[in-house]
């Protein structure tokens, strides 16, 4: 790859450097190596060994990808809209209300506290002191 680069002309017209000469009297500027064999060939190995890393994540990636969409053709999809929805399809009917106030179902959980209040709490609770038992 680095060969391919050097074999290259590159013409220089002022200031700008192209691929073709462009302008007349276009130079061609002295290009030299200022690091020796050893230094080269080590590039050349460090180049090497960061395309092996590149590849290599490169096809973990791939891997990881296809899993993923083998597991998301494996999980079951949901209809978020449906399942969001304010209104209740599957409900169970209610009763005709005959007048009163009709209590609509709702698609939610709510959990209440089941145990009887007493009266004593309640009067402390309005601002009122207990009455003394008899």
């Amino acid at each position: 790859m680095a060969s391919a680069a050097a074999a290259q002309t590159v013409y220089r017209c002022g200031d700008q450097y192209s691929a073709n000469p462009s302008c007349n009297g276009a130079a061609i500027p002295s290009i030299s190596d200022a690091r020796n064999a050893r230094q080269a060939q080590t590039q050349t190995m460090q180049t090497v060994q960061a395309q092996q890393q590149a590849d290599a994540l490169e096809k973990n990636r791939l891997k990881a990808e296809q899993q993923t969409q083998r597991n998301a053709a494996v999980m079951p999809t949901y209809n978020r809209d449906a399942m969001f929805s304010s209104t209740v399809d599957s409900a169970p009917p209610m009763p005709p209300s005959h007048g009163k106030h009709r209590k609509v179902a709702s698609p939610y959980f709510t959990a209440k506290d089941s145990t009887p209040k007493s009266p004593q709490k309640k009067a402390e609770k309005n601002g009122a002191s207990p009455k003394a038992a008899p």
